[in-house]
């Protein structure tokens, strides 16, 4: 049998030389393996920076008051909206726009006011979104 491979239980599996010397010790734990260390190259086991990568692409940004968002998508439409007199109009998709109100910030899915205002300060529209329709730009 090949050197770094042992068997066990009739099927063969990759033994690591990190787990051979006394001075390296496990540094994370696995769901599928006991003590990986994550520093050594031949387990076969996922690594706690590789979870950590997914959960940090997977990771929801929170909306807060006076974040800068886009529309991303109009679930409604013909939604109400109310804005400056001559300035006024429905919001459309792609516009960026500020939040100027959460109305539950413990709640994640609570709906938030947002304001569009052009060059000159006019508000163009000031309507309520839900978080799932707008993307996050930045944060001032």
């Amino acid at each position: 049998m090949p050197r770094g491979v042992r068997r066990q239980k009739g099927r063969r599996e990759l033994a690591s030389p990190c787990f051979n010397r006394p001075h390296n010790k496990p540094l994370q734990t696995d769901e599928r393996r006991v003590a990986v260390p994550a520093y050594c190259r031949l387990t076969l086991a996922p690594l706690a920076a590789e979870r950590q990568n997914v959960r940090q692409a997977e990771k929801v940004i929170v909306l807060r008051e006076y974040d800068i968002v886009r529309v991303a998508k109009l679930i409604e439409p013909a939604r109400r909206f109310d804005g400056s007199e001559g300035a006024r109009r429905p919001p459309q998709i792609g516009d960026v726009a500020t939040i100027c109100h959460v109305y539950d910030p413990k709640d994640p899915i609570a709906p938030v006011a947002v304001e569009m205002v052009d060059h000159e300060g006019r508000t163009l529209w000031l309507a309520d979104f839900q978080r799932s329709e707008l993307e996050f730009v930045e944060r001032p």
